[in-house]
């Protein structure tokens, strides 16, 4: 699993790969367990360790429900998304009391010619 880069480093990175031969956007979604009322009472993060959606909004995608770094799934280790909405949500879930799914839309900044020299922001590997 590559690390992503901290939030404090993120225009850093992308500036590397904007310099570097540009860098283009893919929407990407991703859905996991949010156990709070998200959606019932505004857009308000809850604290509970246990809630997927607003640890990873919180921690900026670097960690799941209970402080974890990521989910072991079909594909490795990691954060899954996908570009197919419909996919993303067989992985959602909600709390009884809330009769909404929570989905979370992603930009994720890829370099335009991808290789294995700008994978990844070479100060984090």
């Amino acid at each position: 699993m590559s690390t992503a880069c901290p939030v404090c480093c993120k225009s850093t990175c992308r500036q590397s790969l904007e310099s570097g031969g540009g860098v283009r956007l893919l929407r990407t979604f991703h859905a996991s367990q949010c156990i709070c009322d998200m959606g019932t009472k505004g857009t308000v993060l809850c604290d509970w360790h246990s809630c997927g959606i607003c640890n990873i909004v919180k921690s900026a995608f670097e960690r799941v429900a209970f402080g974890a770094p990521g989910n072991k799934g079909r594909h490795g280790d990691g954060l899954y998304s996908s570009t197919d909405p419909s996919v993303a949500d067989r992985f959602a879930t909600s709390c009884l009391s809330s009769p909404y799914r929570v989905m979370v839309a992603c930009d994720v900044v890829l370099p335009q010619n991808p290789n294995k020299n700008n994978s990844v922001c070479h100060s984090h590997k």
